[in-house]
């Protein structure tokens, strides 16, 4: 399995950075490492720290959360925009971003994304520990009865839908 997935928020606003870690605060799987004013100061602790996951809203005074990302080029994991534009969600999904979230971010809209978050991050290291353990260097995929071999050369990325059914509150 994995241990806890690390975060950190980059927003300008700090009534929002505080939002997000309140919602991000019921996952326990979730945990913050840092809270960033500005994309010039989450830069440098994203590239210390390596988070795998990055909330980020995107106008920001300075350098955008767009151009934050495109220089971070695919070094975090799960990127995930927090942002009141939704004029900007076909972009980032060339930057592969793995949410877009509009703000007022709602508790339920914030859940699936953790929920999603934590089955991509199992996911991903189950078939990372899968091909350490093998001496070949391909991975056997099952489509139905038949299993197909795949050099590890020929994966650009790996994609599994879990179907989620999220347990209604626990009321007394």
């Amino acid at each position: 399995m994995y241990s806890n997935l690390t975060y950190i928020i980059v927003d300008d606003e700090e009534l929002e950075r505080l939002h997000i870690e309140a919602m991000a605060s019921a996952f326990p799987f979730l945990q913050k490492t840092a809270s960033c004013s500005n994309a010039i100061e989450a830069l440098e602790l994203i590239t210390r720290l390596k988070p795998e996951i990055v909330f980020a809203d995107i106008e920001m005074p300075g350098i955008s959360g767009m151009d934050m990302i495109k220089t971070l080029a695919g070094e975090v994991p799960a990127p995930v925009f927090i942002t009141s534009h939704p004029e900007f969600a076909l972009d980032s999904y060339e930057l592969q971003i793995f949410d877009y979230l509009l703000k007022p971010v709602s508790k339920e809209r914030f859940e699936k994304c953790a929920l999603r978050l934590k089955d991509f991050f199992l996911l991903r290291n189950n078939a990372f520990a899968y091909a350490q353990e093998q001496e070949t260097n391909f991975i056997v995929i099952k489509q139905g009865y038949d299993k197909h071999k795949l050099p590890l050369q020929d994966v650009l990325y790996l994609e599994v839908e879990f179907p989620h059914q999220v347990a209604p509150p626990y009321t007394r």
